[in-house]
C-alpha cells in the first residue's frame, strides 16, 4: 500500500467531522430545549451559523497552514505553552464531561424498557456502571472496540434519517406556536440559553484540522471536509429537533428521557418507538465507547509530550494506558455523582453545559492565537481585516455562549480551569516537559 493510499480522502475526512459532531446529544437534547420552548430553534440557528463561521475560519487556516491549524497549534503558536496546555486539558476534560452526558443519555433510553432507571439514584448507579464496564473493555480488548464501533456508528443515522425525512407527514406547526417561549425569561435570554446548550453538539467540527497530517490533499480536503461536514450536521440537527417539537406536545417532551423514541412513536406507533429506543441505546454505547478510548489516548499522548504527568502514559500488557483510563473513569464517576438531578435530562444538560464552557475556553485561546498567527503570515491588509472581523465575531459569540451556560456551570467551569494551572505546574510542562510524577517504567 502506498503512502497516499493509506491517507484519508475527502469523503473520509467529511465522515470524521460528521462522526465527531453527531452523538448522544441528538437523542436527548430535544427534551432540554423543550424547557425553553420552540424559540430554542432560533438559538439552534444562531449556533449553526456560528459553527459555519468557525468552519470557514478553520477552512481558511487549513488552506494557509494545513499542518498547524488545530486548536492546540493555534493556541500554542499564538499565545504560548500554557494556552496550548489548557487547550489539550480542556479537550480532555470536555470529553469526559461529554461522557457523563453520553452515559445519562444511554440510561435515559434504557428507562424506556426499565422505568425504574428514571429514579435519580438508580439512574446514576447505572450510568457509573456503564462507564466502568466500557472502561474495562477499553483496557482489555482493542479488537472488540473497533468491531463494536464499526457496528454502532451507522445506527445513529437510522432514527435521525427517519425523522428528518418522514417526520413532516404528521408535523403539527401549532405545537410550535403554542410553546414558543415557555420560560419566564425574555426571548433574548431564552435564545442565548438555547445557543449555549446547542453549541455542545457542534464541538468537534475542527476534527478534520486535527487529522490534517493524515489527509491525502490537506490544502483542499481539510477545508472542504470541515465545511461540508458542518453543513450536513447542522441540517440534520435543525430538521430533527424541529420535527420532534412538531410531533410531541411540549409538556410531554420536557419530562421525557427518550424524546426521539416518543417522536417516532407518534409517527409510526409504539413498536417503532421501542425499536428506536433500542437503536439509541446501542448508538449511545458506541459513541461512549469511542470517546472513552479517545480520552485515554489523548491523555497518553499529552503525557508523552510532557504536557500531562507520566502516570497517564503507562501501558498495561495489552498496550493500553490502563491507569489513565481508570483515573479518568473515577473522575467521570465523581462528576456523575456531583451533578445528579431529579430528572435525567437535567443532569444531561448540566454535563453538556460544563463541556461547552470548558471547550469555549479552548476556542477563545485558538481564536485569539489566530490574530498573532495571521500577522506572522504577512498577508495583505485587506485579507487580514476580513479574517480579523470573523475572529472577533466568533470570540464575541463565545463570550455570549459562556454567559448563557448559567451561574452553576460557570462555577464548575472555573474550578476545572483553575485545576488545569495546577496540573500544568505539576506536569513540568511549563519547563518544556519533564514529569515529576511516576516514571514510565
Amino acid at each position: 500500500m502506498t503512502v497516499s493510499q493509506a491517507k484519508l480522502s475527502l469523503p473520509q475526512l467529511t465522515l470524521v467531522v460528521i462522526g465527531n459532531v453527531l452523538g448522544p446529544g441528538l437523542f436527548l437534547l430535544p427534551a432540554n430545549l423543550a424547557a425553553l420552548g420552540s424559540i430554542s430553534l432560533i438559538g439552534w440557528l444562531f449556533t449553526a451559523l456560528f459553527a459555519l463561521v468557525m468552519a470557514l475560519l478553520f477552512a481558511r487556516l487549513g488552506m494557509i497552514r494545513p499542518d498547524r491549524c488545530s486548536l492546540y497549534a493555534l493556541s500554542c503558536d499564538g499565545i504560548g505553552r500554557l494556552a496550548g496546555f489548557q487547550v489539550v486539558y480542556g479537550y480532555w476534560f470536555g470529553i469526559w464531561a461529554s461522557n457523563v452526558a453520553g452515559a445519562v443519555a444511554t440510561v435515559g433510553y434504557l428507562s424506556w424498557f426499565f422505568p425504574s432507571l428514571s429514579n435519580p439514584v438508580t439512574g446514576c448507579i447505572t450510568a457509573v456502571g456503564i462507564i466502568w464496564l466500557l472502561t474495562m473493555v477499553n483496557m482489555t480488548n482493542l479488537r472488540f472496540i473497533g468491531l463494536f464501533q464499526s457496528m454502532t456508528t451507522g445506527l445513529t443515522l437510522i432514527p435521525v434519517s427517519c425523522l428528518a425525512l418522514f417526520g413532516w407527514w404528521k408535523f403539527d406547526p401549532e405545537l410550535l406556536q403554542q410553546a414558543y417561549n415557555v420560560t419566564e425569561d425574555s426571548d433574548l435570554r431564552a435564545i442565548i440559553s438555547a445557543a449555549s446548550l446547542t453549541l455542545w453538539t457542534f464541538l468537534g467540527m475542527e476534527a478534520a484540522c486535527n487529522a490534517a497530517s493524515a489527509a491525502k490533499n490537506p490544502k483542499r480536503d481539510v477545508p472542504l471536509a470541515t465545511l461540508i461536514g458542518t453543513v450536513i450536521t447542522a441540517v440534520i440537527y435543525l430538521a430533527c429537533t424541529t420535527v420532534v417539537m412538531g410531533l410531541v406536545p411540549n409538556d410531554v417532551l420536557q419530562s421525557s428521557s427518550a424524546p426521539m423514541a416518543l417522536a417516532v412513536e407518534a409517527l409510526l406507533g409504539t413498536t417503532a418507538g421501542t425499536i428506536v429506543s433500542l437503536i439509541a441505546v446501542i448508538a449511545c454505547l458506541g459513541s461512549l465507547n469511542s470517546w472513552i478510548l479517545t480520552q485515554g489516548l489523548i491523555a497518553r499522548t499529552a503525557a508523552r509530550d510532557g504536557l500531562f504527568p507520566a502516570f497517564f502514559a503507562r501501558l498495561n500488557k495489552n498496550n493500553v494506558p490502563a491507569q489513565g483510563h481508570m483515573l479518568t473513569a473515577l473522575l467521570v464517576s465523581l462528576f456523575l455523582i456531583v451533578t445528579v438531578e431529579p430528572q435525567l435530562n437535567e443532569q444531561f444538560e448540566k454535563a453538556a453545559l460544563v463541556c461547552v464552557f470548558v471547550s469555549l475556553i479552548s476556542y477563545v485561546y485558538a481564536l485569539s492565537g489566530s490574530f498573532v498567527v495571521l500577522r506572522q503570515l504577512h498577508m495583505s491588509e485587506e485579507r487580514y481585516r476580513i479574517m480579523a472581523l470573523i475572529i472577533s465575531i466568533s470570540i464575541f459569540y463565545c463570550f455570549m455562549a459562556a454567559i448563557g451556560t448559567g451561574a452553576d456551570v460557570l462555577c464548575y467551569g472555573v474550578i476545572a480551569v483553575l485545576f488545569s494551572v495546577v496540573l500544568f505546574a505539576c506536569s513540568g510542562a511549563g519547563n518544556g516537559g519533564g514529569n515529576w510524577m511516576l516514571s514510565d517504567k
